[in-house]
């Protein structure tokens, strides 16, 4: 317990040495964790700097109850000779339905973050919805979002999916897709939109009957006129 807080202080003081953008590909985030569970998760995008922003992020959260968990989040973008300071943020899930009971898991997620001088950065509230089977795992996103960066504000619809299927105990194999619906006011010239989708891996490792990490990886293309430009997306999450 005590090395896993001191892993997610040292990584939270890592990003707190850079902004959200709307122009990279979104996190999708899960009905976690369960009620009395901890869990801490690290989020990061691997691909060129002129291609979009790269963004880190460090999140811990607890389950207070059935129906509700909290959390923290620390985010960093990933610039020339390191990282810089982005957003730290406010997190509360709401679950609505039961993923392992009811027909269609789903939960509203609210989140507020400030920036290094302690000013709204961003303000969202985000739809998660989850069905898992045997053989299939889906996720989806709707996120609502304020936000407000490089001197310009304004309001946007962002999207997140993954469709997985299982080929062997605790893996998956399957797609995802992410990016930003519609700009919904503000931002102006500064505000470019993008759509990106790609194969993704996911594995569940239980290395005691107390813990579960799960680790995700996808390889995604930026859709449209601009061409493909690719990131890897790899998310770590240990509960326990």
């Amino acid at each position: 317990m005590k090395s896993i807080i001191s892993l997610f202080a040292t990584t939270a003081a890592i990003c707190l040495a850079a902004p959200a953008s709307a122009e990279g590909p979104e996190q999708l985030d899960q009905l976690e964790p369960g009620n009395g569970e901890w869990q801490v998760e690290y989020y990061g995008q691997f691909g060129s700097t002129a291609a979009f922003e790269r963004l880190h992020s460090v999140e811990a959260s607890y389950g207070v109850s059935e129906a509700l968990a909290v959390g923290i989040e620390v985010e960093a973008e990933a610039v020339a000779g390191g990282l810089k300071f982005g957003e730290a943020s406010l997190v509360g899930l709401f679950r609505i339905t039961d993923a392992n009971s009811a027909p269609l898991g789903a939960g509203l997620m609210l989140a507020a973050g400030l920036d290094d001088d302690g000013g709204l950065a961003e303000a969202e509230a985000r739809l998660i919805l989850e069905k898992q089977t045997e053989r299939w795992w889906g996720q989806a996103n709707i996120m609502l979002r304020h936000a407000n960066e490089d001197a310009e504000s304004g309001e946007l619809l962002a999207y997140g999916w993954n469709l997985s299927h299982v080929i062997a105990d605790g893996i998956w194999i399957g797609a995802e897709g992410s990016g930003q619906a519609a700009r919904l006011g503000g931002f102006g010239a500064g505000f470019d939109a993008a759509h990106f989708a790609g194969p993704a891996f996911a594995c569940e490792l239980e290395p005691s009957q107390d813990s579960e990490v799960e680790i995700g990886l996808a390889w995604l293309f930026r859709l449209g006129d601009e061409g493909p430009r690719q990131t890897a997306r790899l998310s770590v999450q240990f509960s326990f």
